[in-house]
């Protein structure tokens, strides 16, 4: 239960990364975004690393699996490369 509430909030910084992407007038993407606001947070201790370090460790551990889908599509289009 206590890694799935550090998703969510790791999901809820993303949306807000989203939402902040397409009020911007420059072409950030709101992953992008997430990262900052999640640094930020944690480099001035709103957000205890501890809140997140399991969810964190969970992608890390499962970071290959997630690149599955961004390679397909790149072999999709490997004979355009």
């Amino acid at each position: 239960m206590k890694t799935l509430l550090q998703l969510s909030l790791i999901m809820t910084l993303c949306l807000v990364g989203e939402l902040l992407s397409s009020l911007i007038p420059f072409p950030i993407p709101g992953t992008i975004l997430a990262l900052c606001i999640l640094f930020i947070l944690l480099k001035t201790k709103i957000i205890k690393l501890s809140w997140v370090e399991d969810a964190g460790d969970l992608l890390l551990k499962n970071m290959t699996l997630l690149f599955v889908p961004a390679g397909v599509k790149i072999m999709a289009y490997f004979g355009i490369i």
